[in-house]
């Protein structure tokens, strides 16, 4: 798996908290905390790579509106 499939990381997301909802989970101590710290693990690397996906977005579109029209204030920005 590569360390930025999102999609991937995502899917492993749903399948581990579709886990959390089956009747004996909780049962086993050891294995749910270490589904729970994997789901956290996990939201915090989706969450990092969307919110810097964004502002690379945010960027790349900035860099587009400079190269149709300068200005001034977008340069400051970017």
């Amino acid at each position: 798996m590569i360390h930025f499939d999102i999609i991937t990381l995502e899917k492993e997301l749903s399948e581990l908290e579709n886990q959390t909802t089956m009747q004996n989970f909780w049962e086993d101590t050891s294995n749910s905390s270490k589904v729970l710290k994997r789901i956290t693990e996990l939201k915090n690397k989706i969450s990092s790579f969307k919110s810097t996906k964004k502002e690379l977005d945010n960027l790349i579109e900035i860099k587009n509106l400079l190269s149709e029209e300068k200005d001034a204030e977008l340069e400051k920005e970017l």
